[in-house]
């Protein structure tokens, strides 16, 4: 405003002494001019701004593009089909000094935010040490929100992919969106890992001691079964992950975590453990199916021998253990799986 009055001063100025024709000429050329200069500012920064800025990867990335060209595909799709979306971001970030940003919020809040209809149908894990599918692995999406995800995937989980195929979705690099039918899939490990080997706790009395798969945990979780990748033994300084196979029976336990326990005996505190749930529990359905894998450092320095492994699962909200249930009698809130040996 200030350089537009400083300009009309100085032409009024100028003007002093011309005659109309002279005058008329010269609001002309500066009209023009400005117009000019204005159409071209007006281009170049729609260029900047619509097609060279927003191109740049960076930008992408910041303003989370993949969410936002997923959140798209998904309103412009509203087929019935779920969406199991695997996230880096799958837990909100402490709040920094800066404030509230992008970062401090979970991929499920910031792509609920982009959607225009009911967020229904949709999952998420981290794919790296968990992953679900819904309705046991019935024909369904399953979306990457970060280009890293497909590469980031765990051996047990590629199983459940193997057969999935590229779904175009504008803006998004192929790979990122799938099209799943997992039913035989799923079938095929269900039926393998219901033969493991498993105990009910000892301190627990009943009909027997070893469990028959699949057992009920809590009100709606049931442990389908396990695996040790690798199988062992083991020696000091090795890392195996216990594979554990689940499916949902309904609404869980508000902050539902798992745990695995290494031990001498039963009656003594674990040597070794590990804590953890890589899925947004809240999410979770009737019939959805998911693996949780759960690794195990062993110490370089840690005494041979054999040592028995509990898992079981709890509310990190409210710290109570989920009961175990053989039949309809509780067995404790621990199973046994098979010993491991430490050369």
């Amino acid at each position: 405003a200030l350089v537009g009055l400083g300009a009309s001063l100085g032409l009024e100025r100028a003007y002093t002494g011309w005659g109309r024709a002279r005058r008329w000429m010269l609001n002309t050329v500066v009209v023009g001019g400005a117009a000019l200069l204005a159409g071209l500012t007006l281009r170049v920064t729609m260029d900047s701004v619509f097609d060279r800025w927003a191109a740049l990867p960076a930008v992408h990335d910041v303003y989370n593009g993949r969410l936002g060209r997923l959140a798209s595909y998904l309103d412009r799709h509203p087929d019935g089909q779920t969406t199991s979306i695997c996230t880096f971001r799958l837990d909100p970030q402490p709040i920094g000094e800066h404030g509230l940003s992008s970062a401090s919020f979970s991929d499920r809040y910031l792509l609920e935010w982009m959607l225009h209809r009911p967020a229904d149908g949709l999952r998420y894990s981290n794919c790296v040490s968990g992953m679900v599918l819904t309705r046991g692995g019935e024909p369904q999406r399953f979306a990457f929100a970060d280009t890293a995800g497909p590469r980031a995937l765990a051996e047990p989980f590629g199983r459940w992919l193997a057969g999935a195929q590229p779904v175009a979705v504008p803006g998004l690099s192929t790979g990122l969106a799938l099209s799943v039918d997992a039913q035989q899939a799923v079938a095929d490990t269900f039926g393998q890992t219901i033969q493991s080997e498993i105990a009910y706790a000892p301190e627990t009395v009943g009909p027997s001691d070893f469990a028959v798969l699949p057992i009920r945990m809590g009100g709606y979780l049931t442990f389908e079964g396990y695996e040790f990748e690798p199988p062992g033994p083991f020696r000091p300084g090795d890392t195996f992950t216990v594979v554990t196979y689940w499916r949902a029976d309904g609404e869980q336990v508000r902050g539902l975590s798992l745990f695995v326990h290494v031990m001498r005996n039963p009656y003594t505190a674990p040597v070794l453990q590990n804590d953890i749930f890589s899925i947004d529990e809240s999410l979770l359905e009737n019939r959805d199916v998911f693996i949780q894998l759960v690794p195990i450092s062993i110490p370089a320095d840690f005494p041979p021998g054999d040592y028995l492994v509990s898992l079981g699962g709890y509310s990190t909200v409210s710290g109570a253990r989920l009961p175990i249930f053989d039949e309809d009698q509780e067995r404790g809130n621990r199973l046994f799986l098979r010993p491991i040996h430490v050369e």
